[in-house]
């Protein structure tokens, strides 16, 4: 091999050694805090989702949440937790031939809601405010007056939400629409609500 080797030079006495230099640690991003943001006291926490048997059902809280500047960064608006029915036994478990009774002798029918397109089926949410809050599209709503029941529309394949039914000066009615390319209500008959775990 004719590559001739490299000639060590000797180093100034004078001249001091390069320093290894450390990177810079990169500052944390410490998670969004109440400090942030302006935040609004909870609300009470809700009925539990599940009303009897064994199985655990969830309940949650909301606040009025907003950021103080407009890094969008802020602590959720809801607070979601378990909890057990407080009645272990349905009615009929103990006894398969029970029958759910029937409105009864006296009853009477009103009309506390209108406007829809061909409604298929109505069920009330186990959980009034979930969906909506206390503010949606511009619109306050008030989840712990009175009960909310969702409408499925044939005609205009969409959902009508009535909230806090029956309560005087807070019932409201918003309508939840397909998106169209998905077609989820077309020719919807029926709606109901479930519970499904983590």
């Amino acid at each position: 091999d004719n590559t001739p080797s490299p000639t060590p030079v000797a180093a100034d006495k004078d001249t001091p050694s390069p320093t290894p230099t450390t990177p810079s640690p990169v500052p944390e991003t410490s998670p969004p805090t109440a400090e942030d943001c302006q935040t609004g006291d909870f609300s009470q926490w809700s009925e539990c989702s599940v009303k009897c048997g064994i199985t655990s059902g969830i309940q949650f809280r909301w606040r009025n949440v907003s950021p103080i500047d407009n890094n969008g960064q802020c602590p959720s608006p809801m607070d979601i937790q378990s909890c057990t029915p407080q009645q272990q036994v349905c009615l009929g478990d103990d006894d398969p031939n029970t029958c759910i009774a029937e409105f009864g002798g006296n009853f009477s029918v009103e009309t506390v809601a209108s406007g829809f397109s061909s409604p298929r089926d109505v069920a009330f949410h186990p959980s009034p405010g979930m969906h909506l809050g206390n503010y949606s599209e511009g619109r306050n709503f008030h989840p712990n007056e009175g009960e909310e029941a969702w409408v499925v529309n044939g005609g205009n394949h969409s959902v009508s939400i009535v909230a806090s039914l029956g309560s005087e000066g807070h019932q409201t009615t918003i309508s939840r629409r397909d998106r169209g390319y998905y077609h989820y209500n077309i020719n919807a008959s029926a709606i109901s609500f479930n519970h499904v775990s983590d």
